[in-house]
This record gives structure tokens, sequence and C-alpha cells, in this order.
């Protein structure tokens, strides 16, 4: 198991300027992958909605995406220079050592209700925070080019954001009716490559 989003204060001029062009082709990759999984989502939610739970193999492509997007985000997001692979790879996510991102058959149709406007709450607080941390990305891309190394605090806002962005991922996308806290709080993340 590789922890993720580990502060690596050492940083590449040369891979700050691959990254744009590289990052442009994963979020081709990435688009087009979150379009597949915004449909499935939708027969997702009817399915929940009929039957009072989840189709594995639907849970399946969703969480397929949410794990390719977590596999990505470090590089993207400056934290490591370490390029992930273009094509989606079989992992597991673990969050504080627990895996994550996993099949729950049962779901309750009135959380599917609910969701609808805890997410409108969630989204919020995740658009301020992923605010914050463009403004840190922006500030660590020109620390990177000038000093050639990372800054730990504007690191530790960026990665803070993906934490939680990834700690609400499940609920957002119908694969969990455990509903996350709204207020971010630090997770370890650690992927396992199967």
């Amino acid at each position: 198991m590789k922890e993720y989003l580990v502060y690596e204060e050492k940083a590449s001029r040369l891979e700050l300027f691959v990254r744009i062009f590289y990052s442009f082709v994963l979020s081709i990759v990435v688009s087009l992958y979150s379009l597949l999984s915004s449909i499935v989502s939708i027969f997702q939610w009817i399915v929940i909605l009929i039957l009072g739970k989840r189709s594995e193999m639907l849970n399946g492509i969703i969480s397929g995406f949410c794990t390719y997007y977590v596999s990505i985000m470090s590089y993207c997001y400056l934290i490591t220079d370490e390029r992930p692979g273009i094509a989606p790879k079989n992992m597991s996510v673990f969050l504080n050592g627990f895996q994550y991102l996993v099949y729950e058959e049962k779901a309750s149709r009135l959380e599917l209700f609910v969701r609808i406007f805890y997410s409108f709450v969630l989204i919020i607080v995740a658009g301020l925070y992923s605010l914050l941390a463009s403004i840190a990305h922006t500030f660590q891309w020109i620390m990177i080019l000038i000093l050639g190394r990372r800054s730990e605090m504007l690191n530790e806002i960026i990665s803070g954001f993906c934490t939680y962005y990834v700690s609400i991922m499940s609920y957002l996308h119908l694969i969990t009716d455990e509903r996350p806290k709204l207020v971010p709080t630090h997770f370890e993340i650690s992927l396992e490559i199967e």
C-alpha cells in the first residue's frame, strides 16, 4: 500500500512544464470518464429509487471513475512529480486505513432525497475550499518555477482540499449513504494497485 498526498519538497521545473501538456491529456480522459460516470449515476439513482438497492455493475463504473480521479489528483495539483498512467488502473483507495469506495448493496430511498439538499451544502463548502486551493496552487506553481521546491504550507492547503474532496466523493456519487462531515477534516489516503 502506498501512502498518498505526501509532501515532497523537491520539485522539477522541467516537470512543471511537462505537467501542463500531460495534465491536458489527463483532463480529456477524466472528462470522458466523468461523462460516462454521470450518465451511469442517473441510472443508479433510478435503480435506488425503484429497488432500494444499488446495482453492482453501475457502482463499479462510478467507483472506477472516483478511483481514477483520486489516482491523478496528486500529480495535477502539484503535490508530486510522479506521473500517473493515462489509462485507469485497477486499484483500491483507503482512508485512514479503511478501504473506501466499496460496493454497498443496500440503499435508502429517503437518503436519496436528503442527498439532493445535503449535496448543495457540500458543494458550496467544497467550492469555497477549491477556491482557496486554486490560489494556493497558483502560488505553488510560481514557487516551483522560481525556487525548484514546494512550500509545505501551500502543500497542506492543496492536499487538504484533495482529502476533503475524496471524503465527500462517495456520497456525492451514490456509492454510500453515509453522510460526510461538512467541515473538512484530515484523512490519510493510501492507494493499493492490484
